[in-house]
Protein backbone atom coordinates (compact mmCIF):
# COMPACT_ATOMS: atom_id res chain seq x y z
CA UNK A 1 0.00 0.00 0.00
CA UNK A 2 0.97 3.77 -0.86
CA UNK A 3 0.45 5.99 1.58
CA UNK A 4 -0.31 9.86 1.53
CA UNK A 5 -1.80 12.55 3.41
CA UNK A 6 -5.62 13.26 2.65
CA UNK A 7 -6.81 16.46 1.17
CA UNK A 8 -10.93 17.36 -0.58
CA UNK A 9 -10.70 17.84 -3.92
CA UNK A 10 -13.45 18.84 -5.87
CA UNK A 11 -13.46 18.68 -9.58
CA UNK A 12 -15.05 20.87 -12.52
CA UNK A 13 -18.13 19.09 -14.52
CA UNK A 14 -17.44 18.90 -18.10
CA UNK A 15 -19.73 17.79 -21.33
CA UNK A 16 -18.69 14.99 -23.65
CA UNK A 17 -19.14 13.96 -26.92
CA UNK A 18 -19.16 10.19 -28.04
CA UNK A 19 -15.50 10.61 -29.03
CA UNK A 20 -14.43 11.27 -25.58
CA UNK A 21 -13.88 13.66 -22.97
CA UNK A 22 -11.64 16.75 -22.82
CA UNK A 23 -11.41 18.62 -19.88
CA UNK A 24 -8.95 20.38 -17.09
CA UNK A 25 -9.63 19.15 -13.86
CA UNK A 26 -8.00 21.44 -11.48
CA UNK A 27 -8.73 21.86 -7.71
CA UNK A 28 -11.49 24.27 -6.67
CA UNK A 29 -10.66 23.63 -2.73
CA UNK A 30 -8.73 21.92 -0.60
CA UNK A 31 -8.86 21.30 3.30
CA UNK A 32 -6.56 19.21 5.26
CA UNK A 33 -8.53 16.10 6.64
CA UNK A 34 -5.71 14.28 8.01
CA UNK A 35 -4.68 10.49 6.71
CA UNK A 36 -7.86 9.84 4.49
CA UNK A 37 -10.60 11.11 2.91
CA UNK A 38 -13.38 11.12 0.33
CA UNK A 39 -13.51 13.07 -2.49
CA UNK A 40 -16.89 13.43 -4.74
CA UNK A 41 -15.68 14.60 -8.68
CA UNK A 42 -18.17 13.89 -11.54
CA UNK A 43 -18.23 13.85 -15.01
CA UNK A 44 -19.96 13.51 -18.31
CA UNK A 45 -18.23 10.32 -20.08
CA UNK A 46 -18.75 8.92 -23.61
CA UNK A 47 -21.62 6.76 -24.02
CA UNK A 48 -21.27 3.13 -22.96
CA UNK A 49 -22.65 2.03 -26.80
CA UNK A 50 -21.38 2.94 -29.20
CA UNK A 51 -25.23 3.53 -31.10
CA UNK A 52 -25.64 7.32 -30.40
CA UNK A 53 -24.12 10.51 -28.48
CA UNK A 54 -25.07 11.61 -25.34
CA UNK A 55 -26.83 14.71 -24.83
CA UNK A 56 -24.89 17.63 -23.61
CA UNK A 57 -25.19 18.87 -20.02
CA UNK A 58 -24.50 21.32 -18.00
CA UNK A 59 -24.64 20.06 -14.30
CA UNK A 60 -25.66 22.18 -11.27
CA UNK A 61 -22.11 22.67 -9.35
CA UNK A 62 -21.86 20.78 -5.59
CA UNK A 63 -23.10 22.78 -2.80
CA UNK A 64 -20.63 25.14 -1.22
CA UNK A 65 -20.78 23.93 2.10
CA UNK A 66 -18.34 22.72 3.77
CA UNK A 67 -16.07 24.30 1.10
CA UNK A 68 -16.11 27.63 -0.51
CA UNK A 69 -18.01 27.88 -3.66
CA UNK A 70 -16.05 26.35 -6.80
CA UNK A 71 -14.67 29.12 -8.87
CA UNK A 72 -14.37 27.08 -11.97
CA UNK A 73 -17.37 26.29 -14.62
CA UNK A 74 -18.00 24.28 -16.95
CA UNK A 75 -16.59 24.71 -20.33
CA UNK A 76 -18.77 27.34 -22.37
CA UNK A 77 -19.34 25.02 -25.27
CA UNK A 78 -21.15 22.51 -23.22
CA UNK A 79 -24.99 23.98 -23.78
CA UNK A 80 -28.10 22.21 -21.96
CA UNK A 81 -30.30 19.84 -24.20
CA UNK A 82 -33.39 21.45 -24.08
CA UNK A 83 -35.02 17.99 -24.98
CA UNK A 84 -33.30 16.22 -21.52
CA UNK A 85 -34.98 15.88 -18.82
CA UNK A 86 -34.03 15.03 -15.56
CA UNK A 87 -35.51 13.04 -12.35
CA UNK A 88 -35.52 15.24 -9.31
CA UNK A 89 -33.71 14.18 -6.48
CA UNK A 90 -35.55 12.10 -4.25
CA UNK A 91 -37.05 13.34 -1.04
CA UNK A 92 -36.76 10.55 0.87
CA UNK A 93 -34.00 7.63 1.13
CA UNK A 94 -34.81 4.36 -0.35
CA UNK A 95 -35.33 1.23 1.84
CA UNK A 96 -34.45 -2.46 0.67
CA UNK A 97 -33.97 -5.29 2.71
CA UNK A 98 -31.20 -6.79 4.49
CA UNK A 99 -28.20 -6.92 2.65
CA UNK A 100 -26.69 -10.26 2.73
CA UNK A 101 -23.85 -10.55 5.33
CA UNK A 102 -20.09 -10.34 3.66
CA UNK A 103 -18.22 -13.19 5.07
CA UNK A 104 -14.40 -11.99 4.72
CA UNK A 105 -12.44 -14.22 2.20
CA UNK A 106 -10.91 -17.57 3.94
CA UNK A 107 -7.40 -17.34 1.86
CA UNK A 108 -4.63 -16.56 4.26
CA UNK A 109 -2.79 -15.13 1.14
CA UNK A 110 -4.80 -12.27 1.43
CA UNK A 111 -4.99 -9.26 3.93
CA UNK A 112 -8.16 -7.56 4.70
CA UNK A 113 -7.29 -3.88 5.05
CA UNK A 114 -10.71 -2.22 5.21
CA UNK A 115 -14.01 -3.26 6.30
CA UNK A 116 -16.47 -0.93 6.17
CA UNK A 117 -20.14 -1.75 7.11
CA UNK A 118 -21.31 2.29 6.75
CA UNK A 119 -22.67 2.14 10.52
CA UNK A 120 -20.41 5.09 11.20
CA UNK A 121 -21.42 7.79 9.16
CA UNK A 122 -18.14 8.92 8.69
CA UNK A 123 -15.33 8.29 6.20
CA UNK A 124 -16.99 9.03 2.87
CA UNK A 125 -18.76 11.73 1.70
CA UNK A 126 -21.77 13.46 2.32
CA UNK A 127 -24.00 15.93 -0.11
CA UNK A 128 -27.33 16.37 -1.55
CA UNK A 129 -28.47 18.31 -4.49
CA UNK A 130 -30.90 18.00 -7.63
CA UNK A 131 -28.43 16.36 -9.85
CA UNK A 132 -26.53 14.09 -7.47
CA UNK A 133 -26.34 13.07 -3.56
CA UNK A 134 -23.95 11.11 -1.66
CA UNK A 135 -25.37 10.11 2.06
CA UNK A 136 -25.43 7.51 5.04
CA UNK A 137 -28.54 5.90 5.27
CA UNK A 138 -29.96 3.16 7.49
CA UNK A 139 -26.37 2.01 7.53
CA UNK A 140 -25.60 2.05 4.04
CA UNK A 141 -24.10 4.96 1.58
CA UNK A 142 -26.37 6.04 -0.81
CA UNK A 143 -25.53 7.52 -4.15
CA UNK A 144 -27.79 9.19 -6.29
CA UNK A 145 -27.36 10.25 -10.11
CA UNK A 146 -29.58 12.96 -11.66
CA UNK A 147 -27.22 13.46 -14.66
CA UNK A 148 -27.93 11.89 -18.18
CA UNK A 149 -24.67 9.52 -19.97
CA UNK A 150 -22.74 10.72 -16.31
CA UNK A 151 -20.88 8.82 -14.16
CA UNK A 152 -20.13 9.87 -10.69
CA UNK A 153 -17.61 8.75 -7.92
CA UNK A 154 -16.40 9.22 -4.31
CA UNK A 155 -13.21 8.54 -3.77
CA UNK A 156 -11.12 7.05 -0.62
CA UNK A 157 -7.44 8.58 -0.14
CA UNK A 158 -6.09 4.63 -0.09
CA UNK A 159 -3.54 4.56 -2.54
CA UNK A 160 -2.77 1.09 -3.71
CA UNK A 161 -0.92 -1.07 -6.46
CA UNK A 162 -2.39 -4.51 -5.90
CA UNK A 163 -5.90 -5.12 -4.83
CA UNK A 164 -9.53 -6.27 -4.60
CA UNK A 165 -12.43 -4.66 -3.83
CA UNK A 166 -16.25 -6.31 -2.57
CA UNK A 167 -19.29 -4.26 -2.18
CA UNK A 168 -22.64 -5.28 -1.63
CA UNK A 169 -25.01 -2.90 -4.05
CA UNK A 170 -28.15 -2.87 -4.98
CA UNK A 171 -29.95 -0.45 -7.38
CA UNK A 172 -32.81 1.29 -5.22
CA UNK A 173 -34.34 2.99 -7.62
CA UNK A 174 -34.04 4.83 -10.92
CA UNK A 175 -33.52 3.08 -14.24
CA UNK A 176 -32.75 -0.20 -14.72
CA UNK A 177 -30.09 0.59 -17.34
CA UNK A 178 -28.45 2.50 -14.53
CA UNK A 179 -25.27 0.95 -13.38
CA UNK A 180 -22.93 0.90 -10.35
CA UNK A 181 -19.77 -0.40 -8.89
CA UNK A 182 -16.59 0.38 -7.95
CA UNK A 183 -12.85 2.20 -8.73
CA UNK A 184 -9.18 1.17 -8.71
CA UNK A 185 -6.47 2.78 -9.32
CA UNK A 186 -7.51 5.91 -9.21
CA UNK A 187 -5.30 8.83 -10.24
CA UNK A 188 -7.27 12.00 -10.94
CA UNK A 189 -10.78 12.92 -12.90
CA UNK A 190 -8.91 12.09 -16.25
CA UNK A 191 -7.32 8.64 -15.19
CA UNK A 192 -9.18 5.89 -13.29
CA UNK A 193 -11.23 2.01 -14.25
CA UNK A 194 -13.98 1.43 -13.02
CA UNK A 195 -15.81 -1.82 -12.61
CA UNK A 196 -19.60 -1.75 -13.01
CA UNK A 197 -22.34 -4.09 -12.91
CA UNK A 198 -26.65 -2.93 -13.54
CA UNK A 199 -29.92 -4.71 -13.13
CA UNK A 200 -30.24 -5.17 -16.56
CA UNK A 201 -27.63 -7.63 -16.89
CA UNK A 202 -24.75 -5.21 -17.99
CA UNK A 203 -21.41 -5.34 -16.97
CA UNK A 204 -18.25 -3.28 -18.21
CA UNK A 205 -14.44 -2.30 -17.22
CA UNK A 206 -14.20 1.00 -18.27
CA UNK A 207 -11.18 3.19 -18.43
CA UNK A 208 -10.67 6.66 -18.26
CA UNK A 209 -7.26 8.07 -19.62
CA UNK A 210 -6.59 11.51 -20.13
CA UNK A 211 -9.74 12.33 -20.28
CA UNK A 212 -10.65 10.18 -22.81
CA UNK A 213 -13.33 7.30 -22.41
CA UNK A 214 -13.29 3.59 -23.36
CA UNK A 215 -14.69 0.28 -22.69
CA UNK A 216 -12.48 -2.50 -22.12
CA UNK A 217 -14.85 -5.03 -21.89
CA UNK A 218 -18.68 -4.91 -21.54
CA UNK A 219 -21.67 -7.54 -22.00
CA UNK A 220 -24.58 -9.02 -20.86
CA UNK A 221 -24.88 -11.88 -17.68
CA UNK A 222 -26.42 -14.61 -18.36
CA UNK A 223 -30.24 -14.23 -16.48
CA UNK A 224 -29.97 -14.90 -12.82
CA UNK A 225 -26.29 -14.09 -12.16
CA UNK A 226 -27.02 -10.30 -11.75
CA UNK A 227 -29.60 -10.26 -9.38
CA UNK A 228 -32.73 -7.55 -10.42
CA UNK A 229 -35.67 -6.26 -8.57
CA UNK A 230 -33.79 -3.96 -6.36
CA UNK A 231 -31.86 -7.10 -4.66
CA UNK A 232 -28.36 -6.68 -3.44
CA UNK A 233 -25.84 -8.10 -5.77
CA UNK A 234 -22.00 -9.22 -4.05
CA UNK A 235 -19.40 -7.29 -6.32
CA UNK A 236 -15.51 -8.18 -6.49
CA UNK A 237 -13.13 -6.31 -8.31
CA UNK A 238 -9.91 -7.29 -8.73
CA UNK A 239 -6.86 -4.94 -10.10
CA UNK A 240 -3.70 -7.04 -9.88
CA UNK A 241 -0.48 -6.73 -11.91
CA UNK A 242 -2.03 -5.45 -15.32
CA UNK A 243 -4.73 -8.20 -14.71
CA UNK A 244 -8.60 -6.93 -14.08
CA UNK A 245 -11.46 -9.05 -13.35
CA UNK A 246 -14.97 -8.32 -12.88
CA UNK A 247 -17.10 -10.84 -10.63
CA UNK A 248 -20.69 -10.28 -9.03
CA UNK A 249 -22.66 -13.00 -6.69
CA UNK A 250 -19.38 -15.34 -7.49
CA UNK A 251 -19.23 -15.90 -10.95
CA UNK A 252 -16.66 -14.23 -13.33
CA UNK A 253 -18.16 -11.51 -15.68
CA UNK A 254 -14.59 -10.06 -16.95
CA UNK A 255 -11.18 -10.16 -17.27
CA UNK A 256 -8.88 -7.88 -19.21
CA UNK A 257 -4.80 -7.04 -19.10
CA UNK A 258 -4.24 -3.13 -19.16
CA UNK A 259 -1.40 -1.91 -17.96
CA UNK A 260 -1.58 1.77 -18.49
CA UNK A 261 -2.55 2.96 -14.53
CA UNK A 262 -0.56 0.60 -11.71
CA UNK A 263 -1.70 2.52 -8.65
CA UNK A 264 -4.24 4.71 -7.56
CA UNK A 265 -7.04 5.08 -4.83
CA UNK A 266 -10.08 3.15 -4.52
CA UNK A 267 -13.88 4.26 -4.75
CA UNK A 268 -17.54 3.86 -5.29
CA UNK A 269 -19.30 4.77 -8.43
CA UNK A 270 -22.61 5.44 -10.22
CA UNK A 271 -24.07 6.10 -13.53
CA UNK A 272 -26.71 6.39 -16.44
CA UNK A 273 -26.37 5.89 -19.69
CA UNK A 274 -27.87 7.70 -22.87
CA UNK A 275 -31.91 6.87 -22.30
CA UNK A 276 -32.67 7.66 -18.70
CA UNK A 277 -31.15 9.67 -15.86
CA UNK A 278 -32.14 8.78 -12.14
CA UNK A 279 -30.00 5.91 -11.16
CA UNK A 280 -30.15 5.48 -7.07
CA UNK A 281 -27.92 2.81 -5.83
CA UNK A 282 -26.91 1.66 -1.86
CA UNK A 283 -24.01 0.40 -1.17
CA UNK A 284 -22.77 -2.11 2.00
CA UNK A 285 -20.17 -3.97 3.36
CA UNK A 286 -17.18 -2.26 1.29
CA UNK A 287 -13.70 -4.26 1.79
CA UNK A 288 -10.88 -3.89 0.70
CA UNK A 289 -8.35 -6.80 0.45
CA UNK A 290 -4.07 -6.58 -0.18
CA UNK A 291 -2.92 -9.77 -2.24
Amino acid sequence: MIARSGFIFFAAACAAILAGCSFDSQPLATQNLGPTYTAAVHTVIAALTQSAPPPVVTPTPIPPTPLPPPADTVSPTAQPDPTATQTPAATTPPTLAPSPTNTLFPTAALTLLVKDDFEGDQGWYTSLGDDFGFEYTNGRYRIYNNLLGAIIWTIRDDNYDDIRLEVDVARAAGPLDGFFGVTCRYLDAKNYYALVIGEDGYFGILKMEKGEQSTLQKGTAAAGIILSNKQFNHLRADCIGETLTLYANGQKLAEVQNDDFSAGDVGLVAGNKIVEAGVDALFDNFIIYKP
